[in-house]
């Protein structure tokens, strides 16, 4: 809390009265190289973004009953990490805005994007020597899912819906106060994610499933295990939608399998079917 408080202290301060900063003379009488230049107006929108996060996030976890160590230990952090990357955009010379506050003060709220625009940069140089930073599951394809709830998750090690589904249920929803019921939802939506591809062979399963009322994995077990008179015909379509042929029921079959052997899908099962609270 008291290195939190010190930062956002310092940074309001050379946010409202920038000229400070030329004064602050911490080795005796010598002066600053001014090498490299800092971006100090860019380094302050940067900073005001950094707290437009952190305020909201902060007062959404105190109403949460979640505000403990952590919170200011990743304010800190977000606010170092957006200092240095907003400073590595501004010296380096990506030519990706026109705008370089205005891309500053969005560093500020999603550090990403400035990490993004270095990596274009240097595979623009290099072909490609960098590693993809991307996900290709990232939890913000989860329905109901907040860039704070991402940030609190990131918190607990989960960085995509393979971490939320490995996660151990009950120590997410003690730690991050989260509702059981939006959690459990997060966790049967990433099931289905991670077993039906986004896109196939110019189709959109996902897409097919979410035309049909189907957006979670017991979603689609619940129509598959259908015993209406339409139960054939729904098989059939389900078929179609994820493997592109009304015959390949055996494909959906062997997702569905799969599901059934993951541990983190019993679980979904059980909560949704309100057995816990029998007796």
């Amino acid at each position: 809390m008291l290195l939190a408080t010190v930062l956002l202290c310092v940074g309001w301060a050379l946010v409202v009265q920038p000229e400070l900063y030329r004064d602050i003379d911490l080795l005796g009488s010598l002066p600053f190289s001014g090498r490299p230049k800092l971006p100090v107006e860019a380094l302050a929108y940067g900073f005001v973004g950094a707290c437009w996060f952190i305020l909201q996030d902060v007062i959404r976890r105190y109403f949460r009953d979640d505000l403990k160590t952590a919170a200011y230990v990743s304010a800190s952090a977000r606010i170092i990490l957006v200092a240095i990357v907003v400073t590595v955009v501004s010296v380096v010379s990506t030519g990706a805005s026109t705008q370089p506050n205005l891309l500053a003060f969005f560093i500020g709220i999603f550090p990403q994007i400035g990490v993004q625009i270095l990596k274009t940069g240097v595979n623009t140089a290099f072909k490609g020597v960098v590693p993809s930073l991307d996900s290709r599951y990232p939890l913000s394809d989860l329905d109901g899912l907040t860039i704070w709830d991402q940030a609190r998750l990131l918190e607990e090690g989960i960085e995509d819906l393979h971490g939320l589904v490995t996660a151990n249920l009950i120590d997410v929803i003690l730690r991050t106060r989260t509702p059981v019921d939006r959690l459990v939802d997060w966790l049967d939506q990433a099931l289905l994610y991670l077993h039906v591809p986004a896109a196939s062979e110019g189709r959109s399963p996902r897409a097919g499933l979410r035309a049909l009322g189907i957006r979670t994995a017991t979603d689609l077990d619940r129509a598959w295990s259908s015993t209406d008179e339409d139960a054939a015909a729904v098989r059939a379509q389900l078929a179609e939608v994820i493997a592109g042929s009304r015959r390949s029921t055996a494909v959906v079959a062997m997702v569905l399998e799969s599901l059934q052997a993951t541990s983190s899908f019993l679980h979904v099962q059980r909560f949704k079917r309100h057995d816990w609270l029998a007796g």
